[in-house]
């Protein structure tokens, strides 16, 4: 579900409808924008819709970029900052997974909520942990056993107007701890050398 705000400044003497806004996405940051979403046409710009579910999307191998753009008679006026998904990758270790994610988006996030599927496979998902940096251990794990999990940040704007918190939720990934760690070199100082 992608959400965005109406404008906060617009001079509706000059711009007089009719109004739309205008969806744009790119799979990943260098990739080109192609609209998939334009909302009805309306006399009042806050009668536009300023959502937009998309469905089908590959969420597991890449993260994808938007922006929304608004259209005054036909004409955009101008587009919003980009902002992407989060995109959740997870690091196997003994008995431990790490999870590591990225975003690039033009607000301040505050806090990120880890969510594992228990039992995985149900679908249901609960509250973990919580963290400020954008990785985190969930540890005391079973090898070879699959884990599920996904990331919900919460963050803003600091202008009046706009909703608050942003939620941006990240893909669901899974992996099977495994251990990676080699054992500890042998103490070779109490050999016998002369041996056969």
């Amino acid at each position: 579900t992608i959400r965005w705000s109406h404008p906060q400044e617009l001079d509706f003497s000059i711009f007089t409808g009719p109004y739309q806004y205008r969806l744009y996405q790119s799979q990943g940051l260098s990739g080109s924008y192609t609209p998939i979403f334009t909302t009805a046409s309306q006399a009042s710009l806050f009668d536009c819709d300023t959502f937009f579910i998309q469905n089908n999307l590959n969420t597991e191998s890449q993260f994808y970029y938007y922006r929304v753009a608004l259209v005054n008679n036909g004409t955009e006026l101008g587009t919003s900052t980009s902002g992407s998904t989060i995109f959740l990758t997870l690091v196997p270790n003994d008995n431990q997974l790490e999870l590591v994610w990225n975003e690039n988006v033009p607000w301040v996030n505050t806090g990120y909520e880890i969510w594992k599927e228990m039992p995985t496979g149900s679908g249901n998902f609960t509250l973990l942990a919580t963290t400020t940096v954008q990785n985190y251990i969930d540890s005391n794990l079973l090898n070879e056993t699959t884990y599920c999990y996904k990331v919900r940040s919460i963050g803003g704007y600091s202008l009046p107007g706009i909703q608050n918190p942003l939620l941006n939720w990240s893909n669901v990934s899974c992996a099977k701890p495994t251990d990676l760690t080699p054992p500890c070199p042998p103490d070779l100082g109490n050999l016998i050398q002369d041996c056969e």
